[in-house]
């Protein structure tokens, strides 16, 4: 598992630089260790940057490949994550599961798809509610939000632990599940708040018919 799952609050640290490697104008560093969320799952790339530089893309891969615009040596690394962006990212995040769990369970209403974007995120959902059915849809989040219910995650090592239920599509480990009391259970490599609380409110802005059925 990546380190920003197991130290999800360390915003600054400082390691040794393994690798630096142009890539056409772009540099692509490696580091002994890593704290930076790399783009996944619908949530974007942590900003920060690494010696002063800025980072412009994070990647998943073993290990996390950290994309800069300038060389920033070979040597040790002052690393700083841009703390108000990844809390904002899980805040996103955990009101899209609150979000597609509440759709499902009330209109039977599957997210197929979402991404965290500026000013605001997109579920796409794969049938299409009618405007009284978003309000109560709206009003239901917030009354989870308001709740303050814990937000925890663990992680199974051994794939005989996997729920039957999540079997059919996550058969490997290690695997993380993230889970909001009795509200939602689900698979998520992303970054989350710790209390629903956190999440302040949630509106419902506007809906685009796709082909799947609504977003």
């Amino acid at each position: 598992m990546h380190r920003y799952i197991e130290s999800p609050k360390v915003f600054e640290f400082e390691t040794q630089i393994t690798e630096v490697k142009q890539v056409g104008e772009l540099f692509h560093v490696t580091l002994a260790e890593s704290y930076y969320f790399p783009e996944a799952g619908g949530q974007p790339a942590d900003r920060g940057t690494i010696n002063g530089m800025k980072i412009v893309q994070v990647i998943d891969q073993h290990p996390i490949v950290h994309v800069l615009e300038q060389n920033p040596g070979s040597a040790s690394a002052k690393c700083i994550i841009d703390k108000a962006y990844r809390l904002e990212n899980s805040r996103q995040h955990t009101g899209q599961h609150i979000l597609s769990a509440v759709a499902l369970s009330m209109f039977g209403a599957d997210s197929s798809s979402f991404k965290i974007a500026e000013p605001y995120s997109t579920v796409e959902l794969n049938k299409k509610l009618v405007r009284e059915q978003l309000d109560a849809l709206q009003l239901r989040v917030n009354e989870i939000i308001l709740e303050n219910i814990p937000v925890t995650s663990s992680v199974i090592n051994d794939i005989e632990n996997i729920p039957q239920t999540l079997r059919h599509s996550y058969n490997f480990v290690p695997l993380r599940l993230v889970q909001i009391n009795d509200v939602d259970t689900c698979p998520c490599c992303g970054s989350h708040v710790l209390q629903t609380g956190e999440l302040g409110q949630c509106f419902i802005f506007g809906v685009e018919p796709v082909k799947t059925g609504m977003i």
